[in-house]
C-alpha cells in the first residue's frame, strides 16, 4: 500500500522539477497524501513505523515548498 503513495510523492516532485505545477499546487497535493496517510495510519497499524516515515518525509517536502513558496523572487 505504501508503495502508491511513494510514487505519488515522486511524481509531484517530477511534475514541480519540470515546472508543470506551482509551488501552490505542490503543497495541495502533499496535504492530500498526508490526509491519505492518516487515514492509512488507522487503519493499518502493522505499517504504522513506514507511514510515520513517509508522513514525515511529506511533512518535510511541505514546508520546504512553502519557505521556497513565500520567498520573494529574486
Amino acid at each position: 500500500m505504501l508503495v502508491p503513495i511513494k510514487k505519488a510523492i515522486l511524481e509531484i516532485t517530477r511534475q514541480y522539477d519540470n515546472g508543470d505545477i506551482t509551488q501552490q499546487e505542490v503543497t495541495q497535493r502533499l496535504e492530500g497524501v498526508l490526509t491519505v496517510l492518516g487515514y492509512l495510519e488507522k487503519g493499518i497499524p502493522h505499517e504504522l513505523k513506514e507511514l510515520a516515515k513517509l508522513q514525515k518525509t511529506a511533512t518535510k517536502f511541505i514546508d520546504v515548498a512553502s519557505r521556497i513558496y513565500s520567498e520573494p523572487v529574486k
